[in-house]
């Protein structure tokens, strides 16, 4: 693939400023701070996207380990600690950014990982699992090569990917709002909480991706952010893989999790982007499976608007494993369009 060039005309552009600064928006955020800065970007909306474009377009825009703040999530059952930027400014710069070279950037990964990538997600790699598994006979063992990485973000080698991202773009001044990003972390590493963050975690992995099925030959393969999954029907094969990826990955700074193992997928299944796979079934992980008990308790309790879009949400998890109905029924009682009716009609009585 050829480095593109002139861009920088394109991020600066008065459309592509404006487009940033609506995509911003999109999420509302629950820090009082970060709305009144909304706020008065908007009041002031012409010299605020006049602002971003001159920033963009000098090279003047910068960001510094001040602009970062941290706050701490459970996720996947870890307390996680987030690093994000504070400023809405450069929050919008950002947009800018990723609107134009995103998509030069995810158009060098293969069609097997599922993290973060418009019309990719979970549910494409949730059908491309059940596609692999489907090319197996009952005959024929499934074994599974299953890793991690651990502390991935915290272990990306800023020069790796400031290598990586400089192998498709040429553009100097593209390429240098992109290493202020890399750069301005207060950690080591690149921070989880920074728009181009995902893409940026999907890109580093992308020469990982290309030695395992095109130098390896693995065709089943697929990635959720640094989460892997490899499967074969010969064990020693996904054996020696494993220490293949160990040497591969030094070079990048990563290391494999202690928990990484081969095993048939008749012990445990697959766990991955929060399902459980299997040669023919597949299950909701039992994490998410408390959530939705969690979520139908709620709304049974307050039959809110708010309440009945989180339970829309866990239907369009459970809609994809092996037996839908049976799990919602049993959980939730109704089917999701008749529960829109209880939320209208608790408007009315109220």
């Amino acid at each position: 693939m050829k480095r593109k060039g002139h861009l920088i005309e394109t991020t600066a552009s008065a459309a592509n400023v404006y487009l940033g600064w609506r995509e911003s928006r999109k999420r509302k955020p629950k820090n009082q701070r970060r709305r009144e800065e909304m706020k008065r970007f908007k009041d002031n909306l012409l010299v605020s996207l006049n602002n971003v474009q001159y920033a963009i377009e000098t090279g003047e825009w910068n960001m510094s380990a001040d602009d970062y703040g941290l706050f701490y999530r459970w996720q996947c059952g870890k307390l996680r600690e987030i690093c994000y930027n504070k400023s809405y400014f450069n929050n919008v710069v950002m947009h800018c950014i990723m609107n134009v070279d995103g998509k030069i950037l995810e158009d060098t990964l293969i069609a097997d990982t599922f993290s973060g990538i418009k019309g990719r997600g979970p549910v494409v790699g949730v059908e491309k699992m059940k596609e692999y598994l489907s090319e197996y006979p009952d005959d024929v063992p499934i074994y599974v090569l299953k890793i991690d990485m651990r502390h991935y973000y915290d272990s990306i080698i800023r020069e790796v990917l400031k290598g990586l991202i400089s192998r498709k773009i040429k553009d100097r001044k593209a390429l240098n709002l992109h290493f202020v990003v890399i750069d301005s972390s207060p950690r080591k590493g690149i921070p989880k909480g920074n728009l181009p963050s995902q893409t940026y975690g999907n890109l580093y992995l992308s020469p990982l991706d290309h030695y395992i099925k095109e130098q390896k030959g693995f065709k089943h393969y697929a990635r959720y952010c640094d989460d892997i999954v490899v499967l074969s029907s010969d064990k020693s094969a996904l054996v020696a893989l494993l220490a293949d990826i160990k040497e591969f990955i030094k070079p990048y700074g990563l290391e494999i999790k202690s928990n990484a193992q081969v095993f048939p997928i008749e012990r445990y299944g697959i766990d991955f982007i929060g399902y459980v796979f299997r040669r023919h079934e597949v299950r909701l992980r039992k994490r998410n499976e408390r959530k939705l008990r969690r979520a139908a308790r709620m709304f049974k309790e307050e039959p809110t608007k708010k309440n009945y879009k989180t339970l829309a949400a866990y239907w369009g998890l459970v809609k994809h494993i092996s037996r839908p109905d049976a799990l919602w029924n049993a959980v939730v009682g109704k089917p999701i369009k008749e529960l829109w009716k209880t939320v209208r009609d608790s408007k009315e009585a109220a």
